[in-house]
């Protein structure tokens, strides 16, 4: 912690690794270790998962700063993106601009990827190769620890892994999958996975993918329910399904990345004991059984490709044909909204406002309107009363619209907060 401290992060690395080996279960560690790791410019799947590893409770609010690097690293600009802004929005401007995050912000929207030429392939199982070959090198050392440094143990899980005599594809059928592993190896079927922690960690993933798509899908609804009813009892009622579905989403879809980055994980610590002719073999099995499936595969009607998707079509609703339609639906007597704004703009949209938009409006409808003074108004939600417009307005801020704040609106008319609070205590 004092070499930590000082800033000696090359001298504190290894020592934080021997701690993880000695006691895994001690989550506080994985922090020092990730960061370490970070600072002396290691960017890859592994280092990621370490902070992940990591408990948010007991870590640093610097956490932040660096999962965004590392996502940044891994061209993941969503989750980069969140974890910057999260950094920022609870540190001092001192702190932001000793770690540069504006800067770091706008290379994410402008998908700017400094650490490219950093990022590796690590695993345990290479760093500890690594370890052993340094030892050899160095004819002071006669006795090496191989059972320190056995490749049997996984020290980011505490967890013994059985040994693979080599790479192979199972002869059960499977299921059709698209899993990359890294640049040269991609999974096209369940029963490509080599160890059994990676695929349970991928399945794992699929079950919360499926709870995923069922939320986006329910909310969609809701949001359809929502627009159609004609008493504020019903839109309240469903304003309040409606946030709590969407408070579900956003840990969700991280618990999906993470599981994803640690089955990969998993994977890559098998083929990196492998051969490249093993590697080269096994690709062209599998691309030559997806092939096959291709070939058998029964043509898709053109119609049943136009299904309805969960997803909102960014395009729809950002497109230059669609900037009034923020009240396209005739407002009731004495009816009081809260609405989201996200941005008001009078020469179009900013580059990385836009890449902001069409990412907020895969989850959440946006609508835009032209005010009196030629300003494009973007905003989102219809929410009848304040609170539930607080908890709207929180979530879209962690999903990267740092500046929204609630706007109420009395019979289609903008109004200010303290009219509405007056407003919303008679209705």
């Amino acid at each position: 912690m004092e070499l930590f401290d000082s800033k000696r992060y090359a001298e504190a690395e290894p020592l934080f690794k021997s701690l993880i080996s000695e006691k895994p279960e001690s989550l506080g560690l994985y922090y020092y270790y990730g960061a370490c790791r970070t600072e002396n410019q290691n960017f890859s799947e592994y280092d990621l998962i370490q902070l992940l590893n990591a408990d948010p409770s007991e870590s640093p609010m610097k956490i932040n700063y660096y999962l965004g690097l590392q996502y940044q690293a891994q061209e993941n600009w969503e989750q980069a993106l969140k974890h910057f802004n999260k950094y920022r929005t609870n540190s001092t401007p001192k702190k932001q601009e000793e770690l540069d995050i504006a800067a770091k912000i706008q290379q994410c929207y402008n998908r700017e990827n400094p650490y490219k030429n950093l990022l590796k392939q690590v695993t345990e199982n290479s760093l500890t190769q690594n370890k052993i070959q340094s030892y050899l090198s160095d004819s002071t050392k006669i006795e090496i620890d191989t059972a320190f440094y056995s490749d049997s143990v996984n020290f980011s899980s505490g967890k013994v892994i059985q040994e693979q005599s080599g790479p192979n594809l199972k002869t059960q059928k499977g299921n059709p999958i698209e899993f990359t592993v890294d640049s040269r190896i991609t999974y096209y079927n369940t029963n490509h996975f080599q160890t059994e922690e990676g695929q349970e960690l991928y399945e794992e993933s699929q079950l919360k993918q499926q709870r995923l798509d069922s939320i986006i899908t329910k909310t969609d609804e809701l949001r359809e329910q929502y627009l159609a009813a004609n008493n504020n009892t019903s839109k309240n009622s469903l304003g309040e399904k409606i946030v709590t579905l969407e408070t579900e989403l956003y840990p969700l879809k991280q618990e999906i990345t993470n599981l994803i980055l640690k089955a990969q994980n998993k994977e890559l610590e098998f083929w990196n004991n492998a051969s490249d002719d093993e590697i080269d073999e096994f690709v062209k099995k599998t691309e030559s059984e997806k092939n096959e499936q291709e070939t058998m595969a029964p043509e898709i009607p053109e119609e049943s490709t136009k299904a309805d998707s969960a997803l909102i079509n960014p395009e729809i609703f950002l497109s230059e044909e669609n900037n009034d339609i923020l009240l396209e639906e005739p407002e009731q007597k004495d009816e009081l909204i809260y609405r989201i704004q996200i941005g008001a703009y009078s020469k179009g949209l900013p580059a990385y406002i836009d890449k902001l938009f069409k990412k907020l409006s895969v989850l959440r409808k946006i609508d835009n309107y032209t005010d009196e003074n030629g300003v494009v108004v973007y905003t989102t939600g219809k929410l009848t009363n304040l609170d539930d417009a607080m908890k709207m307005q929180k979530q879209v801020r962690q999903e990267g619209a740092e500046d929204a704040y609630v706007v109420p609106y009395f019979n289609g008319k903008r109004i200010t907060l303290e009219e509405a609070k007056k407003i919303e205590g008679t209705l």
